[in-house]
């Protein structure tokens, strides 16, 4: 029995086979880092985000690591865009080490072409941004004003400073970011004409229409940029249905590239897909005819008519995503099948591994398994990520299976999650940035190990960062999610609670021996929009804004001074900044109950215009 036949058994019109057809494709096309400088003393002193404590390494681990010494250069200077044929091509060994820098004074100096040295330059990585837009329909339906339609959408985006160093990306994902929104309004019109009709037809309607599509990037950097496009969509029968599409593109030219872009030997890559099938699955699910299918797929000659095989490319190998009824039926859901670049290094072409991080980041998504190797001791492992939902539609647990070995954070409570594999210096750790009541969110970190995981904590933070410009009078943004694309400085969000209510940040990244390492002792407050104004004089100390001192001690700030948020470590103080630029601390009495004092004095008697959410 074929796909099409299949979905005719559950009801969906031909319109609607259309639109399902349209999302299951969903666009098919598709040097080693040393550990960052340890912070400053007093930042390692406070407690890292999103795992609360620092994980102690084994003896032989910490003993290894410790020889890690800070990065010594950083190839500087502005990055010209290269050709298509150099960048397929790929830096020679050769071409790498002309443009390098002479190790000592004593090197013979070498006249290098300025123009090659910056294009030979360390490219960084393009940091991304994912942008969620929503579309829905209400209208009266049987007396009650209900939802007739709906559509989630993610496009991806670089940020303002990646946009710069990557135009040509930039450039690429911009163009494909419009043909999604022009796609999804074109569906998103279908399902709710489509919805009319089945209402003005006497057709039930079980639940609203959907088409829904999210981004999820598994590989960034010089070379590649890849991510897989999940689509789920209810058309009106039995069940919703789901699929994956894959896309890569080159990071320096912004072409996007298909298998025969990255791979020498097509054919004799899905012979090797079958056979890991065969390992994965019990072969009992598959349809007589699977093999067929993926011979098709993986034909060179293939026509129009075969499959497209969805996949992504991650920096460590390449990943084929198998939606529902195309090897096995709906009950069997989706197979995944990933194969390292070092199973097979004969099959894959140069720029699959040229310039692959070895401390990177892979968004996930909730339910959908992840194939890496965890513990990197060559062996394939599955990593999912799923919760238990109550009836009322909110998650009570959280769990994550290794080589379905399964470690659940009892305490967890949420409405919606966004897990993040993260492999830096030889750990293997998930994040998992929460939502929970008021949109207030609450990070889990787990330390992923090939016997399966352990459960470090939450904390009160989430993934961050600058709102690109573009983004910032469009009224049509539902949310920005920030993943950490670069594991060496990303950003997190906390809640400030001390004199208001507010968002604060710092920068961290993932360390050699930390799960988490601040950069500063404080975190840096949002705000632009009010500021506090002292009811009584105040002796507070005056703080450099530069080297985070005290500059001047019990300085008498006047009645009537009006001060903005600056910075503070959340916890016992904070830096607050007057229209002259000077910086000062505002220290908490050490009190557990409500209300906060300064100098025994309630927070109200001193300032006025504190402001708490409820």
């Amino acid at each position: 029995m074929n796909r099409q036949t299949m979905r005719r058994l559950y009801g969906i019109s031909a319109a609607m086979m259309i639109l399902a057809a349209a999302l299951a494709g969903c666009g098919s096309n598709a040097s080693s880092e040393k550990a960052p400088a340890a912070p400053s003393e007093s930042a390692v002193e406070t407690s890292a985000q999103s795992g609360g404590q620092a994980r102690e390494l084994s003896e032989e681990t910490a003993a290894s690591e410790t020889e890690v010494k800070e990065e010594e250069t950083k190839v500087e200077g502005t990055k010209e865009q290269e050709t298509a044929e150099e960048t397929t091509a790929g830096q020679t060994e050769a071409e790498a080490a002309a443009a390098e820098e002479p190790e000592s004074a004593s090197d013979e100096a070498v006249e290098k072409d300025p123009d090659k040295e910056a294009s030979d330059a360390d490219d960084g990585i393009p940091v991304y941004v994912i942008s969620q837009r929503m579309l829905y329909e209400y209208d009266q339906f049987e007396g009650e004003y209900k939802q007739l339609s709906g559509s989630e959408y993610e496009c991806a985006y670089l940020t303002d400073e990646a946009a710069k160093e990557y135009p040509a990306l930039d450039k690429a994902l911009n163009e494909e970011a419009d043909r999604r929104i022009k796609r999804f309004e074109e569906e998103f019109n279908l399902l709710t004409g489509e919805c009319r009709s089945m209402i003005e037809e006497g057709y039930p309607l079980y639940a609203p229409l959907t088409a829904n599509s999210y981004i999820h990037v598994h590989r960034a950097d010089g070379t590649l940029f890849s991510y897989l496009a999940c689509a789920d969509s209810y058309l009106g029968g039995a069940h919703g249905d789901y699929g994956y599409g894959g896309y890569t593109f080159d990071t320096k030219t912004g072409k996007a590239l298909k298998l025969e872009d990255l791979v020498k030997d097509i054919p004799a890559l899905g012979e090797l897909v079958i056979e890991k099938l065969k390992l994965d699955y019990d072969e009992r699910i598959f349809f007589e005819s699977y093999q067929d299918t993926i011979r098709a797929g993986f034909d060179e000659k293939k026509t129009q008519d075969d499959p497209d095989i969805a996949f992504t490319v991650e920096p460590d190998g390449i990943s084929f995503w198998f939606e529902p009824y195309l090897l096995a039926a709906y009950a069997s859901g989706m197979q995944t099948v990933h194969i390292r670049f070092e199973e097979a290094p004969e099959l894959f072409k140069p720029i699959c591994t040229e310039g692959a991080e070895e401390n990177y980041s892979i968004e996930m998504e909730d339910y959908v398994p992840l194939k890496a190797d965890v513990e990197q001791n060559g062996t394939t492992d599955e990593i999912l990520v799923y919760g238990d939902m109550s009836e009322y539609g909110e998650y009570q647990s959280l769990h994550v299976q290794v080589n379905g070995k399964d470690c659940t954070a009892e305490d967890a409570y949420f409405y919606r999650f966004s897990p993040v594999y993260i492999r830096a210096y030889e750990h293997d750790i998930l994040l998992v940035d929460t939502i929970t009541d008021n949109d207030y969110h609450v990070m889990y970190t787990f330390d992923l190990r090939e016997n399966g995981a352990v459960y470090f904590g939450s904390e009160n933070s989430a993934f961050g960062g600058e709102i690109p410009e573009r983004f910032k009078e469009d009224e049509d943004i539902g949310s920005l999610r920030f993943p950490p694309a670069d594991t060496s400085h990303f950003r997190l969000w906390t809640r400030y609670d001390l004199l208001s209510t507010l968002s604060a940040s710092r920068w961290y990244s993932i360390g050699a021996q930390d799960v988490l390492i601040p950069e500063t002792a404080y975190y840096d407050i949002s705000n632009d929009y009010f500021e506090l104004t002292t009811l009584i004089d105040m002796e507070l100390d005056r703080i450099d804004e530069e080297s985070d001192e005290v500059a001047e001690e019990a300085v008498t700030v006047p009645k009537g001074t009006k001060l903005k948020f600056f910075r503070s470590d959340c916890e016992t103080y904070t830096d607050l900044k007057d229209k002259d630029g000077n910086v000062w601390r505002v220290k908490m009495d050490e009190k557990e109950d409500w209300p906060p004092e300064i100098n025994g004095r309630g927070i109200s008697e001193c300032f006025d215009g504190i402001m708490f959410a409820g």
